[in-house]
């Protein structure tokens, strides 16, 4: 009669079952490395890779994708003038035919990560021929999506090389695509409404409308919103003003009222506007009034009172990471700033704005994490416009006050042999005889020349890099 293994004779067994099955995954992920290889290989041999630009896929349209933060959107001036807007009139004059359409997707406030993660989901959705990307200002106090990048970085790295991590991500970043997928057929200036209302960096993006308001009033609410969110200002005071009209008292009217003037630098009538909105019947504070005044007194040099209104907005965890960062360049030593805050902080109780001011500060003190963010952004970019056999032209941003960022993106380019439009050399180049307000606002965004020469400048890097002359049926018409 056979005995019963005892419980070391089974801990043996387990033990062999387990390094046998660990050696047969080895295995099998080999096979399957070399199998990619090899089939990679022929595939490439029998099908060269075509120019990702040699055919259309639209015979009538040529389609561009802008993505990026307040410089793409067009801050500093309207709608119109945007660089996108500018570029696709520039693109559509030259040439007869009207081959392309230009879409704006930036985002005020949108940090590296969030253009990252959210750019399959948008070339599902539009099916570009060409991406234009200008991103990484925001990385040093826009904080969301950031989580683990670096870890993710720093995983890519080791196994960059394998052929099998490789289609892992392909078929993640596939299916993410999938998922957030939509089907429906909408203008495309209400795709471009919709998109920049979604990810507006305000709070306005889930709009609080009393209860007892008129229903004609948060219609004009709401309307106003997404004129704003395209920089039509015109038509989005009209909207507001409406409101007012139906509802004088009406809290998130005054302060969308005086975001807008605040835009176009119409301080007088914004802080008009916003110190209506602070006047609440119910006690509360509108912390949303509170950072737009900040940003208003910043701008016009009234320092002290633009700190103790920032400060009351960080008591917002939306209003925080804009508001630390208006904050921080109200101090010329930084030293000053870190103290300051510190002594902020010990009046903190809420646990969610105490951790993310921490992780603020670290990021202000360490200025080589938020360039690692940026640089681990770019290269998941650089592989998803590659999975989607796209050509991308990145950019530096023209503001002569950002080298630091500007000279990580060129760092990037080099590396990895990809196409830059180098907007701060050509501003750099005409700041040394011209005035810096001839292209600039207050705020440091730039005014409608200023994106007419960005459109200009990307104009000529398509023509540079032959990009477009598959697209270009007709010759010039001027």
């Amino acid at each position: 009669m056979k005995k019963a293994p005892n419980k070391n004779q089974k801990l043996f067994f387990l033990k062999k079952k387990l390094i046998l099955l660990a050696f047969i995954i080895i295995i099998a992920v080999c096979l399957i490395e070399s199998g990619l290889r090899i089939g990679g290989y022929i595939v490439l041999k029998l099908n060269p890779p075509l120019n990702p630009l040699s055919g259309i896929k639209n015979e009538n349209k040529f389609i561009i994708l802008c993505l990026g933060d307040s410089y793409t959107f067009g801050l500093g001036t309207t709608y119109q003038y945007s660089y996108p807007r500018q570029l696709e009139r520039i693109l559509n004059g030259r040439f007869s035919n009207n081959n392309f359409e230009v879409y704006n997707l930036g985002v005020p406030g949108s940090n590296s990560s969030q253009l990252a993660n959210n750019m399959q989901y948008n070339i599902n959705k539009y099916h570009p021929d060409l991406l234009i990307i200008m991103t990484g200002r925001n990385d040093a106090w826009n904080l969301t999506d950031v989580t683990n990048v670096l870890l993710s970085n720093k995983i890519d790295s080791i196994l960059a090389h394998l052929k099998i991590y490789k289609l892992v991500k392909i078929i993640a970043i596939n299916l993410r695509g999938r998922v957030n997928f939509e089907n429906t057929v909408i203008s495309k200036v209400a795709i471009e409404a919709n998109l920049a209302a979604d990810h507006n960096n305000r709070d306005n993006k889930n709009i609080k409308i009393q209860k007892d308001i008129l229903p004609e009033a948060s219609q004009q609410i709401v309307t106003g919103h997404n004129f704003a969110a395209q920089a039509r200002y015109d038509l989005a005071e009209k909207c507001f003003l409406k409101a007012l009209e139906l509802d004088p008292h009406n809290v998130s009217a005054n302060r969308q009222l005086g975001a807008i003037y605040r835009e176009q630098a119409k301080y007088e009538s914004a802080e008009e506007c916003l110190k209506k909105s602070l006047a609440r019947e119910d006690g509360t504070k509108d912390l949303g009034a509170y950072l737009e005044l900040g940003m208003i007194h910043r701008l016009k040099g009234k320092y002290g009172l633009a700190k103790q209104e920032l400060k009351e907005a960080m008591a917002d965890p939306q209003q925080l990471y804009l508001a630390f960062n208006e904050l921080f360049q109200l101090y010329k030593d930084g030293e000053e700033f870190f103290n300051d805050i510190e002594n902020f902080k010990k009046q903190i109780k809420n646990q969610e704005i105490f951790a993310k001011l921490d992780l603020l500060l670290k990021l202000k003190k360490d200025e080589e994490v938020v360039y690692r963010i940026l640089y681990a952004n770019l290269i998941k970019i650089k592989e998803i416009s590659k999975i989607n056999n796209l050509v991308v032209i990145y950019q530096t941003y023209p503001n002569p006050d950002i080298d630091a960022i500007n000279e990580n993106i060129r760092k990037f380019a080099k590396r990895y042999n990809a196409l830059l439009a180098d907007n701060y050399l050509i501003f750099k180049e005409k700041l040394t005889n011209q005035n810096k307000k001839d292209f600039f606002v207050a705020d440091e965004h730039c005014n409608a020349k200023g994106y007419r020469i960005i459109a200009q400048n990307i104009y000529l890097t398509l023509l540079k890099e032959r990009i477009i002359n598959n697209v270009i049926n007709e010759g010039p018409t001027n």
